[in-house]
Formats: C-alpha cells, structure tokens, sequence
C-alpha cells in the first residue's frame, strides 16, 4: 500500500524522470571508467612501445659493435694479403730479371715475337718499382 501510494503521488512522469536520471548516472560512471581503462591501455601501450624501442637500441649497438669487429678484422687480413702479395710480386720481379735465355752462338735470327714480348713485358714492371 505504502508503494501504491508513492507511486500515485509521483505518477509516470516522475517515475521516468528517476528511470532517466539512473539511466544518465550508470552512463556517466561507464564512461568514466571506459576512459581510466583507455588512459591505462594507452599508458601500457607507450611502456611496450618504449621497450621495444630499448630494445632496438641495444640489437642496433651490438650490430654496430659487430661490424665494427669485422671491418677491423678484414682491414687486418687486407693489410697482410697485400703485404705478402707485393713480397710475392718482388720476388717474382726479381727471379724474372735473373731468368737466363740461352741463345745458340749460330743462331742469328730474331727471338720469335711472343718471346720478345713477354721479355719486354718482365723488364717493364722490373723497371717499374716494384
């Protein structure tokens, strides 16, 4: 009875008028708490954004350390292959310069064409420095 009553005295309107007014408070709570949980999902979002970030920075340092290493080490074998091919080079210069041709006394024509060539070729890079 004492429902009945409250409800006659408020009528429809005011019964609407409350069915609004909790309607537009569960609202404003859920939109509250879907923007702390968007603030969190953002903040959470930017921690494994900065991580990852870390984590590149360290693959990329120890990327660059590597090839650091390497261009070194190749920098090194370069060094000692050119030092070995020019001692290579100078010996062989030398064994060239050295080479005896025997030529028969009777002999008095040219030396065939492909022999002079390469004779000048030998005396050339002997002259040359090396």
């Amino acid at each position: 009875m004492i429902l009945a009553g409250l409800a006659a005295r408020v009528g429809v309107v005011g019964w609407l008028a409350a069915a609004l007014a909790v309607s537009v408070g569960a609202n404003l709570w859920q939109l509250r708490a879907s923007a702390s949980a968007e603030a969190r999902s953002e903040a959470a979002c930017a921690a494994r954004i900065a991580g990852m970030a870390e984590r590149v920075a360290v693959e990329s340092a120890r990327a660059e350390g590597l090839s650091l290493r390497l261009s070194r080490e190749t920098a090194a074998r370069a060094a000692a292959e050119s030092a070995r091919i020019t001692t290579e080079t100078r010996r062989y210069v030398d064994r060239i310069r050295t080479i005896r041709v025997p030529v028969p006394s009777e002999c008095h024509a040219d030396m065939p064409p492909g022999v002079r060539d390469s004779l000048r070729d030998a005396a050339r890079a002997a002259d040359s420095g090396l």
